[in-house]
């Protein structure tokens, strides 16, 4: 099996003693993960084992753990296989992932994106009150015209991710969110608070844009070794516009199964999401039935390669 599309997930991925198995099983993912830990100065494994619900909610404890593990994932994956992938993709916070596993970005400045990232999403949550919910079981047209009309009508929320054609997130301030959620239950929908997360991919993250611009400034970007496709639009990362791509990817909302279907149509055999709890993979079924999907944490199923 050798065309296979490379994803990671993002914040919403976590779980407990997320990435364990693949640190007991891999040398190469222990040394990469040990890496991200001297970087950081902390214990990833050690914290992992023994994260709390409330960690797990926490954007700024759970995503070094989220990218650190698919970054590593990802190395164990080229270590075992030697299969490169035609191109990496990622969900919101796994974009930068991919940016690293594809050596546009080194594994420091990586951690150093992601953390402060986190740290300016969680300074607008709690100084605006702000959510992000996912909606599902409706058709996403449906869904944005309700969104739009609902602006009209002076309530504070916009779209973050077109996850699939039946789900889509928004994030907004905490009042109009409830609102919006009444307005789609009435509709038969399913509504869910994204617990512990952030308006990531929208207007709301302007107020940090100018603080993430110049942390960008400090990173050197080089030529990718794997093409990255991002979210916004589907461009491929260059070093020329990767700043410009990430600035939007802050602010601009997510077109996740336009991407999926635009890279299912690269002579494929498999999609393989390097993550801990398969998120993307069980996304993937709302999005493409035909479309093959391995979830690398998965032993059974990382076996199949």
């Amino acid at each position: 099996m050798k065309n296979i599309i490379g994803m990671f997930p993002g914040n919403s991925s976590q779980r407990e003693k997320m990435f364990c198995n693949q640190y007991e099983e891999s040398d190469t993912f222990k040394g990469y993960f040990d890496k991200a830990s001297d970087i950081l100065g902390y214990d990833l494994y050690n914290l992992s084992q023994n994260i709390t619900r409330e960690m797990l909610l926490d954007i700024e404890i759970n995503t070094p753990i989220i990218a650190s593990g698919g970054y590593a994932s990802f190395k164990f994956f080229l270590e075992k296989y030697k299969i490169i992938p035609k191109c990496l993709i990622g969900h919101s916070l796994g974009e930068i992932t991919a940016i690293a596993a594809a050596d546009i970005i080194n594994l420091k400045d990586m951690l150093k994106l992601v953390s402060v990232r986190a740290k300016l999403a969680k300074k607008i949550k709690e100084k605006n009150n702000m959510y992000m919910c996912v909606i599902s079981r409706l058709d996403s047209d449906f869904i944005e015209k309700c969104v739009l009309a609902m602006k009209d009508n002076l309530a504070d929320v916009c779209i973050s991710c077109y996850n699939t054609p039946s789900q889509i997130c928004i994030s907004g301030h905490q009042k109009d969110i409830q609102l919006v959620m009444n307005v789609f239950v009435s509709e038969g929908g399913k509504v869910r608070i994204v617990e512990g997360n952030a308006p990531f991919h929208s207007v709301f993250m302007e107020e940090v844009k100018d603080e993430f611009k110049a942390l960008l400034d400090q990173i050197e970007f080089k030529d990718p070794k794997i093409p990255v496709y991002s979210n916004w639009f589907g461009e491929v990362y260059t070093p020329q516009n990767a700043k410009e791509i990430l600035v939007n990817h802050l602010l601009q909302p997510i077109n996740w199964y336009e991407l999926i279907e635009k890279c299912a149509k690269q002579n494929v055999n498999c999609f393989v999401e390097f993550g801990s709890n398969g998120i993307l993979t069980r996304m993937m079924h709302n999005i493409n039935v035909y479309i093959k999907t391995i979830n690398f944490d998965d032993k059974n199923e990382r076996e199949k390669l």
